[in-house]
């Protein structure tokens, strides 16, 4: 009964284990699946999103890549000899070859970026000092030209003064000139007069002769040619007092009286004085001229006088004088061909239509 009892308590106790054992198995097997799933997992995700592992460098391609990089051609042939050597021979251990650590890296890495960092401070310094020297120049452009706008302000302004201080000359002068300018046409206007009153009293000095002549001749064939040779004196001496004082009373109409008289007709009718007793005959009335060409004239002076367009023009019948009348309510006369102005005639209120001088160039209508 004792070996039967332990028999079956070793039964339970073997029945115990095996199911220990295949519970272990069931918990091994679940883990196995759940940590394959997982790596299906983790592989399936690495193959949708790729991803670049960089490999560490290891400590000898390090000093390798430093001693190319600063041209150190001998030292790299003998570290190359002596690590082969070492690795040939087993000497080298894991932590002896181990890769880099990463602050060397870094640290490379920025020695790189400052390097690069200084290359382009060097670059920008270039730059700044090639836009200092350019700023410089510009200055000292701009300062030149603020010089020169200074001075030509300054000309500018002297120039302003004198043209002020010339108009304030030129109209200290300017009545002067005005008053000068009217004593001129004043006294060119006398001078005309004068001329006229020449011409004026050369004319009736010709009648008076001519109206003596004709009272000698009358009085010749009335006497005896004795008797006109003893009295000629005295009858001469009487015409001309008669005929000087008809010039000094200004009248021919009692000369022409006294000459009908004593021919024995009847005296003649008083006319207007200034108005000639007959037209002068024009010698050219029954002639013909050729038309003078237009394409043959040129303009030889201008005159400059009327501020406004010019109504007519007239010459005069025996002088180098042209009248000429003008919409600016005035008339002129001028001397030809120099332009000279004689006489400048006003009182109009509107524009002068015509002008004309009468046969005997004596008067002037407008």
């Amino acid at each position: 009964s004792a070996s039967a009892g332990a028999t079956s308590a070793g039964g339970a106790a073997l029945r115990a284990k095996r199911e220990a054992t295949s519970s272990d198995e069931g918990e091994e097997r679940e883990y196995a699946e759940s940590k394959g799933e997982g790596l299906r997992r983790a592989a399936a995700a690495n193959a949708r999103e790729a991803k670049t592992v960089v490999r560490p460098a290891v400590v000898d391609d390090f000093f390798r890549a430093f001693l190319i990089k600063l041209g150190m051609q001998r030292t790299l042939d003998c570290f190359n000899t002596e690590w082969y050597e070492l690795e040939a021979k087993g000497k080298l251990n894991d932590e002896q070859v181990a890769p880099v650590p990463d602050v060397y890296l870094r640290n490379e890495e920025l020695d790189e970026m400052v390097k690069g960092l200084r290359t382009e401070i060097d670059r920008w310094r270039g730059i700044a000092e090639k836009a200092q020297s350019t700023w410089d120049k510009f200055r000292k452009e701009r300062d030149f030209h603020r010089l020169h706008h200074k001075r030509v302000v300054q000309e500018k302004n002297k120039l302003i003064g004198e043209i002020k201080r010339i108009k304030k000359h030129y109209s200290a002068f300017e009545p002067m000139i005005k008053q000068l300018r009217q004593k001129y046409e004043h006294a060119m206007k006398e001078k005309m007069l004068m001329n006229i009153d020449r011409n004026k009293f050369a004319t009736r000095n010709e009648a008076l002769e001519n109206k003596i002549r004709v009272l000698e001749e009358l009085q010749g064939d009335s006497l005896a040619p004795k008797v006109a040779l003893e009295s000629g004196a005295s009858e001469g001496a009487r015409a001309k007092g008669g005929a000087k004082a008809a010039k000094s009373r200004g009248s021919r109409a009692g000369a022409k009286r006294l000459a009908g008289q004593q021919a024995g007709g009847k005296p003649a009718a008083p006319r207007t004085p200034g108005i000639p007793e007959i037209d002068p005959i024009n010698p050219y009335l029954n002639e013909t001229f050729e038309r003078p060409t237009v394409q043959n004239m040129e303009t030889l002076k201008t005159f400059e006088g009327h501020v406004n367009a010019i109504s007519a023009i007239a010459y005069h019948p025996r002088k180098q004088v042209v009248a000429t009348a003008s919409d600016d309510h005035t008339w002129k006369l001028w001397s030809v061909p120099n332009g000279d102005l004689i006489m400048s005639g006003e009182g109009h209120q509107d524009w002068v239509a015509s002008v004309d001088f009468d046969p005997r160039g004596t008067h002037l209508l407008s």
